[in-house]
């Protein structure tokens, strides 16, 4: 099955079983969670570096069946270049995504970018089986009119890795979009016992920001504030 961890990059709460040697995921989403992380982007173009920071708070709206909708709502997001601090602009992203972890819907967020592939390339997938330290699972999504583009996902158990002297479970995530040149990024993802994902680093490239210009390379960073 698709956990929450299939649903969302960021704002889950999930249980884990384990044994010594396999790890599965359980789902435990609820109606009203939220969960806020602070961020970062950082990317150089061939004129300068752009750094982006700010809070993003994820939320569980309502549990609809096969549905889940969502809310995000960005915070202090600010965009430093030449030495010069801008605002960007902002509205709450309002979303659907399905059992199988397709988004269905999308509405809202930063301005001026794809705010669905913003999401997808750093999200994490989680397995729909249980998985061994080294086991390789991978994922295929079909395009969606309104919500996703057609994309690939192939994901890896790591093992056990300490953050902030808690004990995570770390995996990593290889995104693909379908054609060439295409949007791509890689990920490291550190989870808590209890299933919540404390941070997540993607590299990314060929993803298109307007304001700057041309399809951009660079890392995003969210960290688990509260």
């Amino acid at each position: 099955m698709n956990t929450l961890l299939a649903l969302s990059t960021l704002a889950l709460s999930t249980s884990f079983q384990a044994n010594p040697e396999r790890v599965s995921v359980v789902s435990a989403l609820k109606a009203a969670q939220s969960f806020t992380y602070k961020f970062e982007m950082e990317i150089t173009t061939a004129a300068e570096k752009v750094l982006v920071t700010g809070k993003l708070t994820q939320s569980v709206n309502k549990l609809e069946g096969e549905l889940t909708r969502w809310s995000s709502d960005w915070l202090e997001f600010k965009a430093t270049h030449s030495e010069q601090e801008t605002e960007v602009p902002t509205t709450i992203a309002k979303y659907a995504i399905n059992k199988a972890g397709d988004i269905t819907a999308w509405d809202g967020g930063v301005a001026q970018i794809d705010n669905a592939r913003f999401f997808l390339f750093s999200r994490f997938v989680g397995p729909k089986a249980s998985v061994a330290i080294g086991d390789v699972y991978k994922a295929e999504f079909q395009a969606i009119k309104g919500g996703q583009p057609a994309y690939s996902y192939t994901g890896k158990y790591v093992g056990h890795e300490k953050l902030k002297d808690i004990d995570m479970l770390k995996f990593t995530g290889k995104y693909a979009e379908s054609g060439t040149n295409s949007l791509t990024s890689t990920s490291e993802f550190w989870v808590k016992p209890d299933g919540t994902v404390a941070k997540v680093i993607s590299k990314f490239a060929n993803y298109d920001i307007p304001p700057i210009g041309g399809p951009q390379s660079g890392v995003v960073t969210y960290t688990l504030d509260k």
